[in-house]
């Protein structure tokens, strides 16, 4: 093979970085809308209050202004350096060597070490290590110099296609990688070229010595999991349903509830795939009942946010029971109208301790119902 090879990144999609520069751009006015609105204050109003508070805190500490100005400016710099690294970086194979040509001005592509040459003939030997899902490329040279590479990042100049270069499903050792018909295609080239890459293999892992599910306890991270998983569900079964001390009127918060149970099932199945490389179905199992009981336990913890977050503290309102089964306020006026949860006498009158806090919704102290949910 005495032609060149080029190898690019993937570039991000356009559509993407549209969106993200819309929301940026429209997030700060639609928040101070929606902020203007909760507090009844016209947003005419509320923007010049921004602005002359904005102004005082620039004229009162001048230096710390001025050093998230510069921050500003360094993320601004950073990212159209990053973008016009993502587009412009090229992976370069040839008879005599390989090298790297980052696209950015030559002392930052120093500075970042993200250009450099190395020549077969000096070249001792090429490892891959590190993981399926990380792997890493590393080229050794006379005199102890060494440059390393994601393999998995590089697509083949001319591709059409912006996809995954593998599916990792479908891979389970590194061997696999260098497969000669279906391997990555920057370590095929280097095949093609003659040269030999020589595989480190990691540390065997659970899931490549198809350990007994039992042997799970031995992982410490999985340990920390079942313990968070009792914790959380006997919160909530303690604090949800047994013993409640406070109600929702216009039931749970589905969205607080979503949103927590999402995320301890993507941050916990995340930290057990990447730290320990567990079976997929084992981490699957784990992240899914903690994320379980994180919305479950969200219930009972919402609405002790709530309450504790109450501006107002605690209000006594006096309701009318309704023939319908509803509870209509006497005072104040702008109580919440709800349906009892016990069966009260037509007429009855009973007062009952109200919350409404940072989760803007109203809820109800159980005692004062006489202890009924």
């Amino acid at each position: 093979m005495d032609e060149s090879v080029s190898f690019r990144l993937p570039r991000p999609k356009r559509w993407i970085s549209f969106a993200f520069f819309v929301l940026a751009i429209t997030g700060i006015p639609i928040g101070v809308v929606m902020l203007g609105w909760e507090l009844q204050i016209p947003t005419g109003t509320l923007i010049g209050v921004v602005v002359q508070e904005w102004v005082e805190w620039i004229k009162t500490e001048p230096v710390t202004a001025g050093a998230c100005g510069l921050l500003g400016v360094a993320a601004v710099i950073f990212d159209h350096l990053q973008y016009r690294y993502q587009h412009r970086a090229r992976l370069n194979l040839g008879p005599d060597g390989i090298a790297l040509h980052s696209g950015l001005p030559r002392f930052i592509a120093a500075w970042l070490e993200r250009q450099w040459p190395v020549r077969w003939s000096t070249l001792q030997r090429v490892v891959l290590s590190g993981t399926v899902i990380q792997p890493r490329l590393t080229f050794h040279s006379r005199g102890g110099h060494s440059v390393s590479v994601d393999p998995e990042q590089w697509h083949p100049r001319d591709a059409t296609s912006e996809t995954p270069v593998f599916r990792r499903s479908r891979r389970r050792s590194l061997q696999s990688l260098v497969d000669k018909d279906d391997g990555l295609p920057l370590l095929r080239a280097l095949q093609a070229l003659g040269v030999n890459v020589e595989i480190e293999q990691p540390t065997p892992t659970i899931a490549e010595q198809g350990t007994p599910a039992r042997e799970l306890i031995r992982v410490p991270d999985f340990v920390l999991a079942g313990s968070t998983f009792l914790a959380l569900g006997g919160y909530a079964l303690v604090d949800g349903y047994l013993a409640p001390p406070y109600a929702y009127i216009d039931g749970p918060p589905w969205w607080l509830m979503a949103a927590t149970g999402v995320s301890m099932t993507m941050a916990s199945g995340s930290i057990l795939l990447l730290r320990h490389r567990l079976l997929k179905a084992d981490v699957a199992a784990i992240a899914g009942f903690l994320g379980l009981a994180s919305a479950l336990a969200a219930c009972p913890a919402g609405l002790r946010l709530n309450a504790a977050s109450d501006p107002d503290g605690p209000t006594t309102a006096r309701y009318v029971a309704q023939p319908n089964g509803t509870l209509r306020p006497v005072t104040p006026d702008d109580a919440p109208v709800f349906k009892a949860p016990a069966k009260l006498p037509a007429g009855e009158q009973q007062d009952i301790v109200l919350y409404r806090g940072l989760l803007r919704r109203w809820q109800y102290e159980i005692a004062s119902m006489g202890g009924n949910p």
